[in-house]
């Protein structure tokens, strides 16, 4: 079976309701909520294991996500926190749905 790009991006997205890159895009955010909360990676090395090839990218759809840019985000070691432990802006990490 040949399938074009566009009629393959068409299958995709329809019982997704968003675009196949736009559901990638997605699939990597919590991932990345988590690393940022239980590791020490920086922010380039959790956005490359997200899936992305570029931090300002990231950074933007992260916000747009979570309501909370990566600059907000507490000082390090996080591993004595739990994933959900803050609400948006009072400098701990924002709940991040699955």
């Amino acid at each position: 079976m040949s399938l074009s790009p566009s009629r393959l991006a068409h299958l995709v997205a329809e019982p997704l309701g968003r675009s196949p890159m736009r559901a990638l895009r997605d699939a990597g955010l919590p991932h990345a909520a988590r690393l940022l909360e239980a590791t020490e990676l920086s922010v380039e090395r959790v956005a490359a294991a997200s899936g992305f090839a570029d931090p300002f990218p990231f950074g933007r759809a992260f916000r747009q996500r979570y309501g909370s840019p990566l600059g907000r985000l507490p000082d390090r070691p996080r591993t004595q926190r739990s994933l959900n432990s803050g609400q948006k802006g009072d400098g701990t990490l924002p709940e991040f749905p699955p």
